[in-house]
């Protein structure tokens, strides 16, 4: 059994229902997450994220995780311009696979510092 953190995070008009389909779908057993969290970023041009962090206990490995989450972004209608337009319906990364930190720079971001607290866990 392979165990992550992942982040999951949107900033569309109907992000919290989409962040919500998105957790209903990882199909997979979440150990624990966060509620959903807006990211006070400074001098974002675009509307807020809400995120949630979570932890995931899969069958998965890392590669075969990735795509699932990248079929989930396009789902939710993700597409190649969403970041240059600075409307991302639905992001959601792996930021640590079975203690190997994936994503480092995200222990630096706020919704991320903010989760990783509120999760019973411990930084690798």
């Amino acid at each position: 059994m392979n165990r992550a953190i992942i982040s999951l995070g949107s900033n569309v008009t109907d992000k919290e229902s989409i962040l919500n389909r998105a957790v209903a779908d990882l199909d997979m057993k979440i150990v624990e997450s966060t509620r959903p969290y807006i990211d006070p970023v400074d001098n974002q041009p675009t509307a807020p994220y809400l995120n949630i962090v979570a932890v995931i206990e899969t069958e998965l490995d890392h590669d075969t995780l990735r795509a699932f989450f990248k079929e989930l972004e396009r789902k939710a209608g993700r597409t190649e311009s969403d970041k240059s337009s600075g409307l991302v319906p639905l992001d959601i990364d792996i930021v640590l696979f079975n203690g190997t930190i994936m994503r480092p720079g995200d222990f630096e971001r706020e919704y991320f510092k903010h989760g990783y607290r509120l999760l019973s866990i411990t930084r690798p």
